[in-house]
């Protein structure tokens, strides 16, 4: 795979927070921490590596920031991951619609993943309005992201922060921002063109 790598990227596994650290971080982290069906098989790392960090990070006292878009990815995982574990042979609107025991677990699971990351982190919330939706546009040819993630990186500069914890290598497209990340295909082409950063 290549990545044209525009980020600074920091190898959480060998990385310590610090108190000034502000970041931001993505769904997938937030994912890791507080949803017991989200991993990617293969990737083991992912559920050891992500939440010793966060805690190091609460522990140096860094601003962790969440944006409202997560609420969004969240809800449409939790409800993917439930339906394929309790009736994936349905269709998912069936699943959705008359399934009301599936759905208050699916709708309870989702409110306290929520919860936990309103708990946890600060809201770096945006509007989505003309200006917003055209700042991700113009990212959109250079910056290779899906839409989810050009507003997470406008949330990011509204809220003044330019550190992302994710698991997703798709950030290190995006220029002047430090992604700190265990996703070792990431870290691997930033060493490889020189935008590893050891802190």
């Amino acid at each position: 795979m290549t990545l044209n790598v525009q980020a600074q990227v920091v190898d959480i596994r060998d990385d310590t927070p610090k108190h000034q650290d502000r970041f931001l971080v993505d769904t997938n982290v937030w994912l890791y921490l507080y949803y017991n069906r989200f991993s990617t098989p293969g990737y083991s790392y992912q559920d050891y590596t992500y939440t010793p960090y966060i805690d190091k990070a609460r522990s140096a006292m860094s601003s962790l920031f969440y944006c409202g878009l997560s609420l969004a990815e969240i809800a449409h995982v939790v409800e993917q991951k439930e339906w394929d574990a309790d009736l994936p042979k349905l269709e998912l609107k069936d699943y959705r619609h008359n399934y009301p025991a599936q759905r208050d677990k699916v709708v309870r699971k989702i409110k306290n993943i929520w919860n936990r990351v309103k708990i946890t982190g600060i809201s770096a919330d945006i509007s989505i309005n003309k200006d917003t939706t055209q700042a991700a546009l113009t990212r959109l040819p250079t910056q290779l992201l899906d839409g989810y993630d050009l507003f997470i990186v406008e949330a990011m500069n509204k809220a003044g922060v330019d550190k992302i914890i994710t698991n997703d290598m798709d950030f290190v497209t995006v220029p002047d921002i430090l992604v700190f990340t265990a996703n070792e295909k990431a870290t691997n082409v930033a060493r490889s063109q020189s935008k590893l950063l050891v802190r």
